[in-house]
């Protein structure tokens, strides 16, 4: 972390750099995160040609691929999601008309049984 600066002293260029990621870092914190912004802040210090920004370049890097990384997962952990619910959808319709086949089949079952005709327990002669 940096140390705060005077209020009556600009930010020099570094201090710019490192905010920039500071702020990059903290946008990108898991409870928080604001990725699209983390992004943003994090394509634009890359972009930068000064040489304290360069100098920063390669965690500015790391921190975006791990963005780009969790931005890919949190997309592919949606797509699961909605697919959960619709087999969980789709059971759930399974599971109703198995229950009504099975209330038919009984149902049938029982109409045979009181159309079958009464057999006499007799002995065959």
């Amino acid at each position: 972390m940096l140390p705060p600066q005077p209020p009556h002293d600009p930010p020099s260029p570094k201090a710019g750099a490192e905010q920039t990621l500071q702020a990059a870092i903290s946008a990108a914190r898991p409870r928080q995160s604001n990725l699209p912004r983390a992004r943003n802040l994090l394509q634009g210090l890359l972009a930068a040609e000064d040489a304290e920004s360069r100098a920063l370049q390669p965690y500015a890097r790391a921190l975006l691929d791990q963005i780009q990384e969790r931005q890919r997962l949190l997309g592919l952990n949606e797509r699961l999601n909605q697919q959960l619910e619709q087999s969980a959808a789709a059971l759930k319709d399974s599971e109703q008309r198995n229950e009504a086949l099975q209330r038919k089949l009984d149902a049938l079952a029982e109409i045979e049984r009181s159309l079958a005709p009464a057999v006499p327990h007799s002995r065959p002669q």
